[in-house]
This record gives C-alpha cells, sequence and structure tokens, in this order.
C-alpha cells in the first residue's frame, strides 16, 4: 500500500504546479469556445461584480464542458482559469450583462481572457478609515473596488 502511495505522491504535486503554470502569462488572450447544445454549461461559474467584465470565480472539473475541452488542447499559459477576467465576446466589449447575455446565446464563442494583476501593499491603517467603498461576491472570491474617497488608502 505504501509503494502504490509513493507512486501516486508525484502524480498529485505534478497537478496543481501543471495548474499553476496554465494560469501564468500572457495577460490577455482568446479562446474560442464551442458547446454541443444551447443548454450545454461551459464549465465556469461567472460573476457579475465588475461592471465591465465577467469575473471566473471557478472552472468545472467536468471534461465534457467548453472550457474544459478548450484548457485540455489549450498552449501552456493559455488555459481558462479561475481568477481571470472575461472582458470581450466575439470580440465585442460591454458592460458584464452584455457579455453574459452574448454568452447565453451562442454555441460557439471566442472570448478574450485577461488575467488580474495582484499587487500587495501595506498600509499603515492605526485608528483612520481605510477610505474604501467595496463590493465582494458571497463566496468572497471577488473584491472590487467601488471607489476610493478620503481615508488611509488615498493618503498613501
Amino acid at each position: 500500500a505504501n509503494a502504490a502511495a509513493a507512486a501516486d505522491a508525484p502524480k498529485a504535486e505534478a497537478e496543481p504546479r501543471r495548474r499553476a503554470e496554465a494560469c501564468q502569462a500572457p495577460r490577455v488572450f482568446e479562446a474560442l469556445l464551442r458547446r454541443p447544445a444551447a443548454g450545454a454549461p461551459f464549465g465556469w461559474a461567472l460573476d457579475m461584480l465588475n461592471p465591465d467584465a465577467l469575473h471566473i470565480e471557478s472552472v468545472a472539473g467536468d471534461a465534457r464542458t467548453a472550457v474544459a475541452r478548450y484548457n485540455a488542447s489549450a498552449r501552456a499559459g493559455l488555459a481558462i482559469c479561475a481568477g481571470d477576467f472575461i472582458t470581450r465576446v466575439d470580440g465585442a466589449g460591454g458592460s458584464a450583462r452584455t457579455l453574459s447575455d452574448a454568452l447565453v446565446r451562442r454555441l460557439q464563442v471566442k472570448v478574450t481572457i485577461q488575467r488580474p494583476e495582484r499587487y500587495v501593499i501595506e498600509l499603515a491603517k492605526g485608528d483612520r478609515p481605510l477610505g474604501v467603498d467595496l463590493s465582494y461576491t458571497s463566496t468572497r472570491t471577488n473584491i472590487y473596488i467601488v471607489s476610493v474617497c478620503d481615508g488611509v488608502v488615498k493618503e498613501q
């Protein structure tokens, strides 16, 4: 049993590394997705917190979905990953609602995927207000800065 567990260990470690490598640069790319029928799922969970893009909260593991089929054949770094944003559908931008509506209507779509830029910022807040109006999803996977007002963020 230990030999079998040891044989499986490298595979278990390789999968997260493969996913991490797949979700790195380039920052913007296009992906062509095909669904077999109008009701077939794309294979992602989306939120519309950002008014100008769709946030990909998660990617389903079902190999039959359009996203999973695309990811299986995507070149390194061009897989669609949780945390990415959809900024255009078939070359057209617009509101999150417009993008969502365009996805629902089509069996085949070309989506523009944008990777988020991540920043780490240290602030000395003390007892002062932070000074940001935030909106976030119930799963807390995405935070959107609605506005910056008087407070530590604006000062620093």
